[in-house]
């Protein structure tokens, strides 16, 4: 899934002559950027051929490059963000044309892991749970490190067996006292990431989407886009509103949702500028706790892209 903005950290994904690079397509570490690492672990799951991406028109630049090597077919092109409810239904839409039985994980690629190991067997374990229980929706949860309203939360229905619990709710961006009242609740963060069937999932989707569903469907048609298709998609993104999938899909539906525990893999959704100055000094130690505090001296790089240092490593620049 890589068709956001990455609005809430603009200011440190900038270009030298004032350009925002969505943050996907930007890295902590000046080799892979977000995007590719997440391709990898799609990679891992599915293998190459059967790894996808939801990515947007307008950003065909940077995602173009990291793509060459998937199969067209595979690369599910959005003319616009409208939020990540409709970029789930797009990319299930396009698979259920193909698989109607398909097992699928949901990846954000804005996102950071310090063990991706760790990591790699929860996708995996993920997947069997989901191909195994297909009337499920496997959610992928960490457990929270503090109260932070910014963040998604998963109270479950009760402790975690091998892992595994039933879900009472999902809460999107809670108010500061509700997040504090969440975690004595068990609750954990919400990894956004999802392991569920096809199906299981296309019927989470509000009945007021079914409209923008059947148009959406209509003009897929193939894994291929005619120009006729594309045009009738554009048009139909140009109306349709936006959808979030956590508030608006998965937690209208929490009967069908287990959440799986993931251990420790220091993962951040690099949501706020905060986050993002933590995940590179837990990681790299390249910033102060005041830097880090302040969202000075971040060192975000445009893979790929030829756009440079994002951000900048002075504090004139940042």
């Amino acid at each position: 899934m890589a068709g956001g903005t990455g609005a809430r950290v603009q200011a440190l994904t900038k270009t030298a002559t004032g350009e925002f690079v969505p943050k996907q397509f930007c890295s902590l570490s000046r080799r892979e950027c977000l995007f590719d690492l997440a391709l990898e672990r799609a990679n891992g799951i599915a293998g190459p051929g059967r790894a996808c991406a939801v990515v947007a028109a307008q950003h065909r630049r940077w995602w173009s490059s990291p793509l060459l090597g998937m199969p067209l077919g595979n690369i599910f092109i959005q003319p616009e963000n409208r939020g990540t409810g409709v970029g789930v239904l797009f990319s299930l839409l396009h698979i259920a044309g193909r698989d109607k039985a398909a097992t699928v994980v949901f990846l954000p690629a804005d996102h950071s892991f310090r063990d991706e190991n760790a990591l790699a067997r929860s996708l995996k374990l993920a997947s069997i749970f989901a191909a195994a229980d297909p009337d499920r929706v496997y959610l992928l949860g960490a457990k929270p490190q503090f109260a932070d309203p910014d963040m998604g939360y998963i109270i479950p229905t009760d402790s975690p067996s091998a892992g595994l619990s039933g879900v009472q709710q999902v809460v999107e961006k809670p108010s500061p006292t509700m997040a504090a009242a969440l975690i004595p609740q068990g609750a954990l963060w919400n990894m956004s990431i999802v392991a569920a069937s096809v199906q299981t999932l296309l019927k989470l989707f509000p009945a007021s989407f079914n409209y923008f569903a059947e148009e959406m469907r209509t003009a897929i048609g193939s894994p291929l886009l005619s120009f006729r298709s594309r045009l009738a998609l554009t048009r139909l993104y140009a109306d349709m509103p936006t959808l979030d999938f956590a508030r608006d899909v998965l937690a209208t539906h929490p009967d069908v949702l287990k959440l799986q525990q993931v251990p420790p893999c220091g993962w951040s959704d690099l949501g706020t500028p905060t986050r993002v100055s933590a995940a590179i000094q837990s990681t790299q130690g390249l910033v102060s706790q005041h830097q880090a505090s302040s969202g000075r001296y971040l060192d975000l790089v445009a893979s790929r892209s030829g756009v440079g240092t994002l951000g900048g490593t002075s504090p004139a620049r940042a």
